[in-house]
Protein backbone atom coordinates (compact mmCIF):
# COMPACT_ATOMS: atom_id res chain seq x y z
CA UNK A 1 0.00 0.00 0.00
CA UNK A 2 1.48 3.08 -1.03
CA UNK A 3 0.86 5.96 1.40
CA UNK A 4 0.61 9.76 0.17
CA UNK A 5 3.79 11.06 1.91
CA UNK A 6 2.17 14.51 2.52
CA UNK A 7 -0.18 12.59 4.51
CA UNK A 8 1.77 10.54 6.13
CA UNK A 9 2.67 11.84 9.92
CA UNK A 10 5.51 10.77 11.31
CA UNK A 11 5.38 8.86 15.11
CA UNK A 12 7.08 11.18 16.94
CA UNK A 13 4.83 13.99 15.25
CA UNK A 14 1.47 12.43 15.60
CA UNK A 15 1.94 10.76 19.07
CA UNK A 16 1.99 13.98 21.38
CA UNK A 17 -0.93 14.77 19.40
CA UNK A 18 -3.02 11.76 20.51
CA UNK A 19 -1.58 11.50 23.38
CA UNK A 20 -1.41 14.61 25.34
CA UNK A 21 -3.79 16.97 23.28
CA UNK A 22 -5.24 19.44 25.16
CA UNK A 23 -8.14 18.67 26.99
CA UNK A 24 -7.35 14.84 26.93
CA UNK A 25 -4.50 14.01 29.39
CA UNK A 26 -4.64 10.96 31.44
CA UNK A 27 -5.47 10.26 34.71
CA UNK A 28 -2.62 10.47 37.40
CA UNK A 29 -4.80 8.85 39.80
CA UNK A 30 -5.12 5.14 39.30
CA UNK A 31 -8.05 3.71 41.40
CA UNK A 32 -7.64 0.12 40.50
CA UNK A 33 -4.57 -2.00 40.10
CA UNK A 34 -4.43 -5.44 39.72
CA UNK A 35 -2.54 -8.77 37.74
CA UNK A 36 -3.09 -12.03 36.03
CA UNK A 37 -0.29 -14.32 35.18
CA UNK A 38 -0.89 -17.24 32.33
CA UNK A 39 1.10 -20.58 31.57
CA UNK A 40 1.32 -19.60 27.05
CA UNK A 41 0.77 -22.94 25.53
CA UNK A 42 1.21 -23.05 21.52
CA UNK A 43 0.58 -26.48 19.46
CA UNK A 44 2.18 -26.68 16.10
CA UNK A 45 0.82 -28.14 12.37
CA UNK A 46 3.90 -29.00 10.86
CA UNK A 47 2.41 -28.98 7.63
CA UNK A 48 0.71 -25.35 8.09
CA UNK A 49 3.51 -23.74 10.56
CA UNK A 50 5.66 -22.25 7.58
CA UNK A 51 3.29 -20.02 6.24
CA UNK A 52 3.54 -17.94 9.45
CA UNK A 53 7.02 -17.37 8.83
CA UNK A 54 8.34 -19.55 11.30
CA UNK A 55 11.85 -20.85 10.43
CA UNK A 56 12.08 -24.34 9.67
CA UNK A 57 14.51 -25.13 12.74
CA UNK A 58 11.73 -23.95 15.31
CA UNK A 59 8.81 -25.94 13.83
CA UNK A 60 11.28 -28.96 14.26
CA UNK A 61 12.11 -28.03 17.29
CA UNK A 62 8.66 -27.14 18.70
CA UNK A 63 6.91 -30.21 16.81
CA UNK A 64 9.91 -32.59 18.81
CA UNK A 65 7.93 -31.51 22.14
CA UNK A 66 4.91 -33.48 23.46
CA UNK A 67 4.07 -34.19 19.57
CA UNK A 68 3.93 -29.87 18.81
CA UNK A 69 2.19 -29.36 21.99
CA UNK A 70 4.89 -27.21 24.04
CA UNK A 71 4.80 -24.37 27.00
CA UNK A 72 6.54 -21.34 25.20
CA UNK A 73 6.23 -18.30 27.72
CA UNK A 74 4.61 -17.09 30.81
CA UNK A 75 2.82 -13.84 30.28
CA UNK A 76 2.00 -11.90 33.27
CA UNK A 77 -0.49 -8.57 32.51
CA UNK A 78 -0.98 -5.57 35.34
CA UNK A 79 -3.95 -3.66 34.56
CA UNK A 80 -4.68 -0.29 35.77
CA UNK A 81 -7.92 1.34 35.87
CA UNK A 82 -8.91 5.26 36.87
CA UNK A 83 -12.03 7.03 36.84
CA UNK A 84 -11.36 7.80 32.88
CA UNK A 85 -8.32 5.71 32.01
CA UNK A 86 -6.96 2.88 31.91
CA UNK A 87 -3.39 1.23 30.92
CA UNK A 88 -2.77 -2.64 30.09
CA UNK A 89 1.09 -3.93 30.14
CA UNK A 90 1.64 -7.73 29.35
CA UNK A 91 5.22 -9.12 29.48
CA UNK A 92 5.64 -12.62 28.00
CA UNK A 93 9.13 -14.17 29.27
CA UNK A 94 10.14 -16.91 26.84
CA UNK A 95 10.20 -20.68 27.72
CA UNK A 96 14.20 -22.16 26.78
CA UNK A 97 12.42 -23.81 23.72
CA UNK A 98 11.06 -20.48 21.98
CA UNK A 99 14.01 -18.64 23.31
CA UNK A 100 16.33 -20.61 21.51
CA UNK A 101 14.71 -18.73 18.26
CA UNK A 102 13.12 -15.34 19.47
CA UNK A 103 15.54 -12.99 21.80
CA UNK A 104 14.17 -11.34 24.30
CA UNK A 105 10.71 -10.85 25.34
CA UNK A 106 6.77 -10.32 24.24
CA UNK A 107 5.54 -7.26 25.33
CA UNK A 108 2.33 -5.38 24.25
CA UNK A 109 1.18 -2.20 26.00
CA UNK A 110 -2.51 -0.56 25.29
CA UNK A 111 -3.05 2.94 26.78
CA UNK A 112 -7.11 4.64 26.27
CA UNK A 113 -9.78 6.01 27.80
CA UNK A 114 -12.67 4.51 30.12
CA UNK A 115 -16.15 5.65 28.77
CA UNK A 116 -19.37 4.57 29.53
CA UNK A 117 -17.94 1.29 31.06
CA UNK A 118 -15.94 0.71 27.81
CA UNK A 119 -11.98 0.72 26.74
CA UNK A 120 -11.22 2.66 24.07
CA UNK A 121 -7.35 2.29 22.69
CA UNK A 122 -5.60 5.61 22.29
CA UNK A 123 -2.37 3.81 21.78
CA UNK A 124 -1.17 -0.11 21.66
CA UNK A 125 2.10 -1.28 20.54
CA UNK A 126 3.22 -5.21 19.93
CA UNK A 127 6.93 -5.80 20.67
CA UNK A 128 8.32 -9.44 19.63
CA UNK A 129 11.78 -10.05 20.54
CA UNK A 130 14.27 -8.02 18.31
CA UNK A 131 11.18 -6.99 15.68
CA UNK A 132 10.61 -3.68 14.89
CA UNK A 133 7.37 -2.65 17.34
CA UNK A 134 4.06 -2.55 15.73
CA UNK A 135 2.25 0.46 16.80
CA UNK A 136 -1.29 1.41 16.64
CA UNK A 137 -2.39 5.02 16.95
CA UNK A 138 -6.23 6.09 17.34
CA UNK A 139 -7.01 9.69 16.70
CA UNK A 140 -10.32 10.37 18.14
CA UNK A 141 -10.54 14.20 16.26
CA UNK A 142 -10.32 12.35 12.68
CA UNK A 143 -11.28 9.23 13.25
CA UNK A 144 -8.47 7.79 12.03
CA UNK A 145 -6.02 4.98 13.24
CA UNK A 146 -2.50 4.42 12.45
CA UNK A 147 -0.39 1.73 11.84
CA UNK A 148 3.19 1.80 12.14
CA UNK A 149 5.92 -0.60 11.65
CA UNK A 150 8.80 0.71 13.64
CA UNK A 151 8.93 4.36 12.47
CA UNK A 152 7.26 4.14 9.87
CA UNK A 153 3.42 4.09 8.47
CA UNK A 154 2.28 1.00 7.02
CA UNK A 155 -1.47 1.65 6.82
CA UNK A 156 -4.18 3.88 8.38
CA UNK A 157 -7.92 3.24 8.34
CA UNK A 158 -11.19 5.21 9.04
CA UNK A 159 -13.82 3.96 12.12
CA UNK A 160 -17.00 5.20 13.48
CA UNK A 161 -17.38 2.67 16.50
CA UNK A 162 -14.40 3.71 18.95
CA UNK A 163 -11.85 0.91 18.36
CA UNK A 164 -10.68 -1.72 21.14
CA UNK A 165 -7.18 -3.61 20.74
CA UNK A 166 -6.17 -7.19 21.28
CA UNK A 167 -4.97 -7.24 24.57
CA UNK A 168 -7.84 -4.22 25.57
CA UNK A 169 -10.45 -6.74 24.18
CA UNK A 170 -9.71 -9.32 26.97
CA UNK A 171 -10.60 -6.69 29.62
CA UNK A 172 -13.09 -4.89 28.14
CA UNK A 173 -16.17 -6.11 30.09
CA UNK A 174 -14.63 -6.26 34.17
CA UNK A 175 -17.69 -5.71 35.93
CA UNK A 176 -19.65 -6.11 32.45
CA UNK A 177 -20.05 -9.40 31.72
CA UNK A 178 -22.21 -9.92 28.67
CA UNK A 179 -24.99 -12.39 28.44
CA UNK A 180 -25.70 -11.35 24.44
CA UNK A 181 -23.93 -11.38 21.20
CA UNK A 182 -21.32 -8.19 21.17
CA UNK A 183 -19.97 -6.36 18.41
CA UNK A 184 -16.23 -4.19 18.67
CA UNK A 185 -14.48 -2.66 16.26
CA UNK A 186 -11.01 -4.19 16.83
CA UNK A 187 -7.41 -3.70 16.07
CA UNK A 188 -4.80 -6.28 15.87
CA UNK A 189 -1.98 -3.67 15.37
CA UNK A 190 -1.85 -3.91 11.28
CA UNK A 191 -5.81 -3.13 10.42
CA UNK A 192 -9.27 -3.24 12.32
CA UNK A 193 -12.30 -4.97 11.89
CA UNK A 194 -16.01 -5.18 13.02
CA UNK A 195 -16.06 -8.66 15.07
CA UNK A 196 -18.95 -10.06 16.46
CA UNK A 197 -18.60 -12.41 19.70
CA UNK A 198 -21.02 -15.24 20.83
CA UNK A 199 -21.64 -15.90 24.85
CA UNK A 200 -21.99 -19.40 26.42
CA UNK A 201 -21.97 -19.38 29.81
CA UNK A 202 -20.13 -22.74 30.85
CA UNK A 203 -17.09 -23.67 33.77
CA UNK A 204 -13.62 -24.11 33.62
CA UNK A 205 -10.64 -25.77 35.13
CA UNK A 206 -7.47 -24.20 35.33
CA UNK A 207 -4.20 -24.24 37.38
CA UNK A 208 -5.92 -20.65 38.87
CA UNK A 209 -8.74 -22.85 40.06
CA UNK A 210 -12.30 -24.11 39.09
CA UNK A 211 -14.06 -21.20 37.61
CA UNK A 212 -17.56 -20.70 36.20
CA UNK A 213 -17.29 -18.78 33.05
CA UNK A 214 -19.10 -16.37 30.43
CA UNK A 215 -16.88 -17.75 26.82
CA UNK A 216 -16.67 -15.23 23.82
CA UNK A 217 -16.26 -17.07 20.66
CA UNK A 218 -15.49 -14.66 17.59
CA UNK A 219 -17.86 -15.55 14.38
CA UNK A 220 -15.50 -16.78 11.70
CA UNK A 221 -16.06 -14.68 8.43
CA UNK A 222 -13.71 -16.36 6.08
CA UNK A 223 -12.25 -19.55 6.22
CA UNK A 224 -8.81 -18.51 6.70
CA UNK A 225 -9.81 -16.44 9.77
CA UNK A 226 -8.00 -16.96 13.05
CA UNK A 227 -10.35 -18.10 15.95
CA UNK A 228 -10.45 -16.37 19.09
CA UNK A 229 -12.14 -17.53 22.26
CA UNK A 230 -11.85 -15.83 25.30
CA UNK A 231 -13.33 -17.50 28.64
CA UNK A 232 -14.21 -14.56 31.52
CA UNK A 233 -15.14 -15.21 35.00
CA UNK A 234 -18.73 -14.98 35.51
CA UNK A 235 -18.28 -12.95 38.62
CA UNK A 236 -16.66 -10.03 37.42
CA UNK A 237 -15.40 -10.87 33.94
CA UNK A 238 -11.35 -11.49 34.38
CA UNK A 239 -10.15 -13.34 32.04
CA UNK A 240 -9.06 -16.49 32.60
CA UNK A 241 -8.16 -18.28 29.53
CA UNK A 242 -7.90 -16.72 25.78
CA UNK A 243 -7.35 -19.02 22.69
CA UNK A 244 -6.25 -18.21 19.12
CA UNK A 245 -6.20 -20.80 16.58
CA UNK A 246 -4.76 -20.01 13.35
CA UNK A 247 -3.93 -23.71 12.78
CA UNK A 248 -5.47 -23.81 9.21
CA UNK A 249 -3.41 -21.33 7.46
CA UNK A 250 -0.59 -20.58 9.97
CA UNK A 251 -0.87 -24.29 11.86
CA UNK A 252 -0.61 -22.82 14.89
CA UNK A 253 -2.63 -22.37 17.96
CA UNK A 254 -1.61 -20.34 21.09
CA UNK A 255 -2.99 -20.73 24.28
CA UNK A 256 -2.92 -18.62 27.07
CA UNK A 257 -4.22 -20.65 30.30
CA UNK A 258 -4.49 -18.65 33.67
CA UNK A 259 -2.47 -19.36 36.62
CA UNK A 260 -2.94 -16.34 39.05
CA UNK A 261 -5.57 -14.53 39.50
CA UNK A 262 -7.15 -11.52 41.65
CA UNK A 263 -9.64 -12.51 44.04
CA UNK A 264 -12.35 -9.72 42.86
CA UNK A 265 -12.04 -6.53 41.27
CA UNK A 266 -14.27 -3.68 40.95
CA UNK A 267 -16.23 -2.51 37.88
CA UNK A 268 -14.27 -0.09 35.37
Amino acid sequence: MKLNKKLALPLGTLLPLVIAAPGTGFSASMQQQFSVSYDAQLTIDSKHASNSGMSQSAIDALTGFMGGNVSVANVKDTVSFSRDSYQIQSIGTLGHVLGMFMPGSLQRTSVGWITDGTLNTIRYVDIRGSKAPLTTLVDEKSKTVFFYEGKNMTSRATFQSKPQDVLSLSYAFIGNVPAHPVSVTLSDGKSIKQEVFDVQRGSLSLPSGQWQTVKLTRRIAATDDASVECWLRASDGVPLRVRIGMSQRYGAILDLKATKVPAKVLPL
